[in-house]
């Protein structure tokens, strides 16, 4: 998905888990969803510190339709001056932004140590050494296992080791549901057909925190279109921002966000527990 490089691992993934911006409420654009954040961070002031744990289920992987993919992704960031992810157009709680959106260092920012990071999937523990030159790139899970995970729980103490920027992590989500599509209609295989008017998507409410809507082009390449809603059960994304897409098949993913922020020492860190399902829009 993105990043070059890989952080310094303590310990093994338990076997069954081996298989397979500023703080508060100021990311630029996207911030619809009640007190959801987006899981990494798109705005952020200087020298400002900024840290995520991000367990993803996709119960399909969006640009190709491709099997269950789940992921875990741990990091801790400085931003050396003031800046964000490139925002190429905006409409309320939605944005539209480059495929590299999710590149901490593609976006200026520089890895950070924050010591010992463990992530407790119920009974399952793994331990990670964030503190390197390199961003890492997202641990492969188990999709089977991630399917039934009911909490995820990260912790680090103070002064692991030297340089350790992180002080007094201890955060928990429990698992948000995974949403279901009931509009646009489907077909058993995913597809739905793009409304000749606006897109109106309806799902039904899962209780989380908030719902994030994507929608970009079939094969992943260009730009990514991101929405973070409240979870009421229906939302129209903006025309203005879809257009382009409706030449081609474009896909379209639902994700239910069940999310926890913490300051620790202030420095902000992002935990959270994303969920999703995905179709995809062809032309008649």
């Amino acid at each position: 998905m993105r990043r070059a490089g890989h952080p310094h691992f303590v310990g093994l993934l338990a076997s069954a888990l081996a298989a397979a911006g500023c703080g508060g409420g100021d990311d630029g654009g996207g911030t619809g969803g009640g007190d959801v954040q987006p899981p990494l961070p798109r705005q952020w002031s200087a020298e400002q510190r900024l840290g995520w744990v991000l367990l993803s289920h996709r119960s399909r992987e969006p640009t190709m339709l491709g099997p269950p993919r789940c992921t875990l992704d741990v990091g801790l960031a400085r931003a050396p001056s003031a800046g964000g992810v490139r925002v190429e157009a905006s409409d309320g709680p939605c944005v539209r932004v480059p495929s590299v959106e999710l590149d901490p260092s593609a976006n200026g920012l520089l890895p950070a140590c924050a010591g010992a990071v463990d992530v407790r999937l119920d009974e399952t523990p793994t331990r990670l050494t964030v503190c390197g030159e390199r961003f890492a790139a997202p641990i492969s899970l188990d999709c089977a296992t991630v399917r039934d995970v009911r909490v995820l729980h990260a912790t680090s103490g103070p002064d692991e080791l030297p340089g350790d920027e992180l002080a007094g992590l201890d955060a928990s989500v429990v698992a948000p549901r995974l949403p279901g599509i009931t509009q646009p209609m489907w077909g058993g295989d995913g597809m739905a057909i793009w409304p000749s008017g606006p897109v109106h998507l309806r799902w039904e409410p899962t209780g989380s925190d908030g719902v994030e809507v994507s929608l970009g082009a079939v094969g992943g390449a260009g730009s990514v279109i991101h929405c973070l809603v409240p979870d009421t059960g229906s939302f129209t994304v903006p025309e203005s921002l879809i257009a382009p897409y409706r030449a081609a098949t474009a896909w379209l993913e639902l994700a239910s966000l069940a999310q926890h922020v913490e300051r620790p020492g202030g420095v902000e860190v992002r935990v959270t527990f994303r969920r999703s399902t995905a179709i995809w829009l062809v032309r008649l």
